[in-house]
């Protein structure tokens, strides 16, 4: 992928990751299209190898933001109980699962840094979501969401690497 397609496609998951976190407390179908459509247009100018990562992405949400629902860190909008994680919010772990072998390829093999990177950013994103009404984020249990993405994002990292390898193997005997 060329420097112009990558930079396309982080600016392209930036504009749905605002339209879903800030449709999601009225309008969460909006919220929810926004997510599936990126999710499927990225994941479809990928190799099948892609869609194993964004089935993890979809248990790692369902794991671990059903476990920050059930622990109270996060909430719905209302302030009521999580339960179980949003279409929407499910749909933001496979769009972002979809982005890993376009903008984070550079984390291959660094999964330390993946899990610190995860740590920290997913941490901001979720308070950042929370500012922006998608989700009432508890203060007090900032450190489950820093644990939940420091396994989920070296997972992540290391899944969509696998599938990398994977297709450059097959093409590589395809030539021979």
């Amino acid at each position: 992928m060329t420097p112009k397609q990558i930079a396309y496609w982080a600016i392209g998951f930036k504009v749905m990751w605002v339209v879903a976190l800030t449709q999601a407390a009225e309008h969460d179908w909006i919220s929810a299209i926004a997510v599936w459509g990126y999710t499927f247009l990225c994941g479809s100018r990928q190799p099948k190898s892609i869609w194993m990562v964004v089935v993890a992405g979809v248990l790692c949400s369902l794991i671990g933001d059903g476990t920050l629902g059930w622990l109270g860190v996060v909430q719905n909008p209302d302030g009521t109980a999580l339960g179980f994680p949003p279409l929407w919010l499910v749909g933001l772990w496979c769009a972002f699962a979809t982005l890993l072998p376009i903008c984070f390829r550079w984390l291959f093999g660094r999964l330390w840094l993946a899990g610190t990177l995860g740590a920290i950013s997913g941490t901001l994103s979720y308070v950042s979501g929370g500012k922006l009404g998608a989700l009432m984020v508890s203060n007090e249990g900032l450190e489950w969401i820093a644990l939940e993405w420091a396994i989920a994002l070296p997972l992540l990292v290391w899944l969509a690497s696998r599938g990398v390898e994977n297709v450059v193997e097959t093409e590589t005997h395809e030539v021979a």
